[in-house]
């Protein structure tokens, strides 16, 4: 049944021109930053019309290293699907599946269509990249990754811990700390960690907070994890630089 729904969404005429994957790049990154950032309550219906079976999204919605926190479960869809690649991943498919009775989220397909198609929104009037619609040139899916993954915004930079195995739990009060948090904001978002039990969604409030602050750099991260994580920053390092 997932599938024939999948069938009826994914190729709405009003999106057919980002059928084209060079002109209008796709990766997980990307996806993270205009779709998952906006509505990640979604995730489960995104996966149903995606074809995704029904015991797949319950495992993940059980899984408990997400943390019961729909991004990490919607970007376990969106992986599913990048991986899988039925149906065709591209942004076609996810515009129209947005636009979907049963998601009802035509104004964030509308939004993300615009970004698209408008490459000058991709820099400030200082000239310097907007972290949150970066949007790759390359047409090459893992190169275009690598490049989108380097703007700093906070679901990058989980991303990246998160793939690199970093402790969330055990560390994310100690780099909190290395990159200026605040007291107040570490025993804030440690009282809503342990209500949620979520220390990846706490780790993501508190570099909000450190991004906010305009002081933010991958550097600084790294530099703050390797204190605790020679590892995990090592692992950053090679993702990052190529090293």
């Amino acid at each position: 049944m997932a599938s024939n729904m999948a069938d009826e969404t994914y190729t709405n005429s009003k999106f057919i021109e980002f059928l084209d994957t060079e002109k209008y790049p796709i990766n997980l990154a990307l996806l993270l930053n205009l779709v998952v950032a906006k509505n990640p309550s979604i995730w489960e219906n995104v996966g149903i019309l995606l074809g995704i079976d029904a015991g797949v999204l319950d495992g993940i919605k059980m899984d408990v290293s997400h943390g019961g926190n729909p991004k990490n479960h919607f970007r376990e869809v969106l992986s599913i699907w990048e991986r899988n690649l039925e149906p065709p991943f591209n942004w076609c498919t996810i515009l129209s599946i947005l636009s979907a009775p049963i998601i009802e989220c035509s104004t964030l397909a509308n939004e993300i269509a615009a970004v698209l198609n408008k490459k000058d929104s991709l820099s400030t009037d200082d000239g310097t990249r907007n972290d949150q619609v970066a949007l790759s040139s390359s047409s090459s899916s893992s190169s275009s990754s690598s490049s989108t993954l380097r703007e700093l915004t906070a679901l990058n930079a989980i991303q990246l811990l998160r793939d690199c195995g970093f402790r969330m739990f055990t560390n994310w009060s100690k780099v909190s700390r290395s990159l200026g948090i605040s007291l107040d904001d570490r025993n804030r978002l440690k009282h809503k960690g342990m209500m949620n039990d979520d220390w990846s969604d706490v780790m993501e409030s508190a570099l909000t907070i450190w991004i906010d602050s305009g002081q933010a750099t991958w550097d600084k991260l790294i530099e703050a994890v390797e204190s605790e994580e020679k590892n995990t920053a090592l692992k950053m390092k090679r993702i990052l630089y190529k090293e």
